[in-house]
């Protein structure tokens, strides 16, 4: 810091990273102040159409949205989506993410029909950078899943979480935390449908490797 001084860019990539391990581990406030003063430099240094001020944006609408301020963090995901789309074109992966955290808000305010066109579009950016054996593929399954489940549609939302079980098994391996995620809300969908057999079973398993991996005082 005396070297570089706290208007670096340097000094605004490491409080990004300290902002998102703070985003990790659930301490949003933190996050939001380090994130903050990265977005504040990277404006000064590189501008506000920089794909670099994009990602610091991104990362606080993220912070916003598990704060629950959803409109904030929706109107800072679309500003970041016009700067990606501008500098970095709408075939790049960073694009698709912002996407995804669109989507999410989407589905969060109930607006079903966009939230799925929105993931969709994800999807197929993924799949075009990353294949369909990609757990970032997966990713955006579960999501598209997820909306299918409020909408009450279990056998599209089964069929989506249980393609990303098979990548997330292939990928990251049958005891990874979040294939036991994966694992629970195959047993949600399962409960829904009154299949209480199948859904203990689901869940079983998925605690069998939360307490493996997270030690039985984690919140899962």
């Amino acid at each position: 810091v005396k070297e570089l001084g706290t208007d670096h860019l340097d000094y605004a990539t490491t409080c990004l990273g300290i902002g998102l391990v703070h985003l990790r581990q659930g301490n949003h406030d933190q996050a939001l102040k380090s994130i903050q003063t990265s977005l504040r430099i990277r404006a000064k240094k590189r501008g506000k159409n920089h794909p670099d001020y994009a990602e610091a944006l991104y990362h606080l609408a993220l912070v916003n949205e598990y704060k629950g301020q959803y409109s904030l963090a929706f109107e800072q995901c679309q500003t970041t989506l016009s700067i990606q789309e501008k500098k970095l074109g709408t075939e790049h992966l960073d694009y698709a993410t912002t996407l995804g955290s669109i989507g999410a808000v989407y589905h969060t305010q109930g607006s079903y029909t966009l939230a799925l066109a929105v993931y969709q579009t994800s999807l197929a950016i993924r799949e075009k950078h990353l294949g369909t054996e990609h757990p970032d593929y997966a990713e955006t399954l579960i999501s598209i899943g997820s909306v299918y489940s409020s909408q009450g549609k279990n056998k599209e939302a089964l069929e989506k979480y249980q393609q990303a079980l098979k990548i997330e098994e292939k990928k990251l391996g049958a005891e990874h935390p979040s294939y036991a995620e994966t694992l629970v809300s195959i047993g949600l969908v399962y409960s829904s449908q009154g299949k209480n057999k199948e859904a203990l079973e689901k869940y079983q398993q998925a605690l069998k490797i939360q307490e493996k991996k997270l030690g039985t005082q984690h919140s899962f």
